[in-house]
């Protein structure tokens, strides 16, 4: 086999590994995602059915700004 004849499939062979790995990674973030959505929806649940502990912490307010005195002359 000439030179020419091994170059394309190397090209190919590099390729179909790039696509595998990308693949590969997709699949791993599809499935972080997919648990994630569980986990929300299962917190969601506990908090729509009222149970204690799961009811989103309150934020802070926000700080007002101070209103000056008003003098008294």
């Amino acid at each position: 086999m000439s030179y020419a004849d091994t170059l394309p499939d190397a090209v190919a062979d590099a390729i179909a590994t790039v696509i595998r790995e990308a693949r590969a990674g997709w699949e791993r973030e599809l499935e972080v995602l997919r648990a994630e959505r569980r986990a929300l929806v299962a917190e969601l649940r506990l908090a729509a059915l009222g149970q204690p502990g799961t009811q989103p912490e309150p934020t802070p307010a926000a700080p007002t700004a101070a209103k000056p005195k008003a003098s008294r002359s």
